[in-house]
């Protein structure tokens, strides 16, 4: 028996999408996450950010990160379904410091464009 009392806070409204019921917001109940972060080419990755405003976090002078995310949501109001997000952490308008200035960056959750979004 699962406790929903969270849920009960939020407004649950029924919605169309494209001929099936879907309530929103979707509510997750079973979820499994794991992300992982890798050094990629810094000029690579500002080449495949949308505006120049969007600055990488970079782990070194020449390396951006980039965050390779894999959800599998095993039981929510859409249904089960998985999902591989390929995304680069960004600030906006200003260069984030490198190395340990990173830590601080990702502890106040920096931004994240979602380059690929790959769902089942």
């Amino acid at each position: 028996m699962r406790d929903l009392s969270f849920y009960e806070q939020v407004d649950h409204l029924p919605k169309d999408c494209r001929g099936h019921p879907l309530f929103l917001p979707v509510f997750y109940y079973d979820v499994t996450a794991i992300m992982v972060g890798f050094l990629t080419p810094l000029e690579k990755v500002q080449a495949l950010l949308p505006s120049r405003r969007m600055k990488p976090l970079r782990a070194t002078p020449w390396h951006a990160v980039t965050v390779i995310c894999c959800f599998e949501y095993r039981d929510c109001d859409a249904g089960p379904y998985n999902e591989v997000g390929i995304t680069f952490p960004f600030t906006m308008d200003r260069s984030a410091p490198v190395l340990t200035g990173l830590i601080k960056e990702i502890a106040e959750g920096p931004m994240a464009y979602v380059y690929k979004l790959p769902v089942t």
